[in-house]
């Protein structure tokens, strides 16, 4: 396509009317925003930044977080005499189980 056929099809293309109300419609549309209370806006504001795009950034974040805060844990005199095995004895299966 040419730049000629391109305008010739701009050309025909009509362009719609403007409505008689838009201006009405706009400001009718600013002040319901007013009426929201301050605290709310600020909310809002927050859960929009807090919201990601994508939920594996979600879970590389969270995951994250959560070795953070495991690391911040001090474990205290008794559990720490505790050997590994009394430590994971919930990942062994006894007979009578759940399974």
């Amino acid at each position: 396509m040419s730049k000629q056929n391109i305008d010739q099809l701009l050309s025909k293309r009509g362009v719609p009317p403007v409505s008689s109300n838009l201006a009405s419609r706009i400001i009718a549309a600013a002040e319901i925003q007013r009426d929201v209370p301050f605290y709310q806006i600020v909310i809002q504001e927050i859960l929009s930044m807090i919201i990601l795009p994508r939920p594996a950034y979600a879970l590389a974040i969270f995951l994250f977080f959560g070795l953070i805060i495991g690391l911040q844990i001090q474990i205290s005199g008794d559990t720490a005499e505790m050997s590994s095995q009394e430590l994971f004895s919930f990942l062994e299966i006894q007979e009578g189980d759940w399974l």
